[in-house]
């Protein structure tokens, strides 16, 4: 194990904690469509593997070695990464596993482990992630919960209308004004690309 394997670090983690919390990078919760589990089950196994300070962390004999479930929620604690350590992250593992991402060895302590596939997915994640911590906060508006809540308030009330009344609307907000968010931007478009590929990546 070493603590910068590939380069990235456990500051690195840190930049991205809120985005794979389901956090815009300044804290406001994202839509529920946007949901990054599988990635950040796979990163949090990443840093276990890769940092120094979790080695104590793995168990098992020299290449036979790996992480419990339990040793896992240590971890998401110290890194403070959400994870279930019941039917969500076995079913994740599990996932991984058919896709040669993860190495899973079965005995008294069930661990898993990285394959070298799964480093280089991770550390193709963790790339796209630290591109998302530049993009502009404004950018990340359309994305939030706050913003969902508004939508589904305004659909409710545009269904309440008749034909007219909403031609009426639409034309007094144009492009969505209402809602607080105009025209897509290069950013707007940039932040979209980079959460469809990180969507990719599942």
């Amino acid at each position: 194990m070493t603590s910068t394997m590939s380069g990235y670090t456990i500051s690195d983690i840190n930049s991205i904690r809120p985005t794979l919390n389901g956090y815009t990078p300044d804290g406001k919760q994202l839509n529920k469509s946007i949901q990054h589990r599988p990635q950040r089950y796979m990163i949090l196994l990443y840093a276990a593997a890769n940092f120094v300070t979790f080695e104590h962390h793995c168990k098992g004999d020299r290449g036979r070695r790996g992480f419990t479930l339990y040793s896992l929620k240590t971890i998401s604690k110290s890194l403070q990464l959400d994870f279930d350590r019941t039917k969500s992250s076995l079913k994740v593992y599990d996932d991984q596993e058919k896709k040669d991402r993860i190495k899973k060895r079965i005995g008294k302590n069930t661990t898993y482990n990285l394959t070298k596939k799964g480093t280089l997915h991770c550390e193709e994640c963790i790339k796209n992630f630290l591109q998302l911590c530049e993009i502009q906060p404004s950018a990340w508006e359309a994305h939030t919960e706050n913003t969902r809540k508004k939508l589904d308030q305004v659909i409710a009330k545009l269904q309440k209308m008749s034909e007219k009344e909403v031609e009426r609307w639409l034309k007094k907000n144009p492009g969505g004004s209402s809602l607080g968010f105009a025209q897509p931007t290069k950013e707007d478009e940039k932040l979209d690309l980079l959460l469809q590929k990180i969507k990719s990546l599942s």
